[in-house]
């Protein structure tokens, strides 16, 4: 883990390049800069939400630093949060479409 001052350096001379999704929780947790124009409570509101921006924005940062609240303040919020990559997600959804093949297959051989 990264000190304060190697970490400003590392920004400083454009050394640090990793990806929010490498990130452990601690670190989600600590490098997340507060702003008090986000409202955490419509994240967790079970109605959508959309959530737009440039790369490197800080979109997927938002969103494990959501899912590492509520699971440090699980007590409180009572919400099980996951955060899935864009690129996991469409991993799910083609064994999902896999299984779906495989059951019509199944089924048409009884």
């Amino acid at each position: 883990m990264r000190d304060e001052r190697e970490l400003f350096e590392s920004i400083k001379h454009n050394t640090l390049h990793q990806s929010t999704e490498l990130l452990s929780d601690e670190d989600i947790g600590r490098f997340f800069v507060d702003d008090p124009s986000i409202d955490f409570k419509k994240l967790l509101d079970p109605n959508s939400c959309l959530i737009e921006g440039n790369r490197g924005t800080g979109k997927s940062h938002l969103l494990k630093y959501v899912e590492y609240l509520c699971d440090k303040h699980f007590s409180e919020y009572k919400i099980l949060a996951i955060y899935i990559s864009f690129n996991e997600s469409l991993k799910i959804n083609h064994l999902k479409a896999n299984m779906e093949n495989m059951i019509l297959l199944y089924n048409g051989l009884q």
